[in-house]
C-alpha cells in the first residue's frame, strides 16, 4: 500500500503517456532518466524503485519485464533494479540501435514546409528520445547541418557565439524571417521593374 502511496506521487514526473510499453524501444532511455528522477525526487532506495517499476511500465514491456524477475527471483545480481534496468537497455536499447538512432538524426533536414523554430522542435523531439545520449552539443551539430546552406551561411557571420541550442535556433529564426523578406523585396522590386 505505502508503494502505490509512493508511486502516485512519482505520477507528478511520469505522466501516463511517459510509462513505457516498448512501442518506441529507444525511448527506454528517457523513459529510464525520468523514472530515475522520480525516485531520487521521492529519497527512494534501488530496492524501493525495482518494486515500482510495475507503475510505469506498460504491456509487452511490463509482463517481459516480470517475466525477467519470474526467471532470475534467485539471481540477486539481475533480481535487483540496476538489473532490470540493464535488461530493459540490452532488450529495447542496444548500442548498435543507439548509434543507429543518432545518425538518423543527424541526417534530418529542414522540410520546405517547415519554419526554423517548427525544425528544431522535430529534432528536439527526436533527440529527446534518446535521454543524455544525444548532447547539446550533437543537436546543434544536427540542427545547423539540416539547415539551407544559405542560413547557415548567415548565422555563421552574424551570430558565430551562439554556443546553446535555444541561441542556434533563435539565431536560424532571424536569418530565416531575414533572408525570407530579403528574397520577398527582391520579387517585388522585379515586379515593379516589369511592369
Amino acid at each position: 500500500k505505502e508503494l502505490a502511496t509512493i508511486a502516485t506521487r512519482m505520477k507528478e514526473h511520469i505522466a501516463e503517456e511517459q510509462k513505457f510499453a516498448g512501442s518506441d524501444p529507444v525511448s527506454v532511455i528517457k523513459f529510464l532518466e525520468e523514472f530515475k528522477n522520480a525516485c531520487d525526487d521521492n529519497g527512494l532506495s534501488e530496492g524501493a524503485a525495482l518494486f515500482l517499476f510495475q507503475y510505469f511500465l506498460l504491456d509487452p514491456a511490463k509482463k517481459s519485464v516480470r517475466l525477467f524477475l519470474r526467471t532470475n527471483a534467485n539471481n540477486k545480481d539481475h533480481y535487483s533494479y540496476s538489473g532490470i534496468v540493464l535488461f530493459l537497455l540490452t532488450s529495447y536499447a542496444p548500442e548498435e540501435v543507439v548509434h543507429s538512432e543518432r545518425r538518423k538524426i543527424f541526417l534530418h533536414q529542414q522540410k520546405y514546409s517547415e519554419n526554423e523554430v517548427e525544425f528544431a522542435v522535430r529534432l528536439q523531439d527526436q533527440a529527446s528520445r534518446l535521454g543524455n545520449a544525444f548532447k547539446e552539443g550533437d543537436l546543434i551539430t544536427s540542427y545547423l547541418n539540416g539547415l539551407p546552406e544559405n542560413i547557415r551561411t548567415y548565422i555563421s557571420s552574424v551570430h558565430p557565439n551562439a554556443t546553446t541550442f535555444i541561441q542556434t535556433q533563435m539565431a536560424a529564426q532571424r536569418a530565416g524571417r531575414t533572408l525570407k523578406s530579403k528574397k520577398q523585396n527582391s520579387h517585388s522590386i522585379n515586379y515593379q521593374y516589369s511592369t
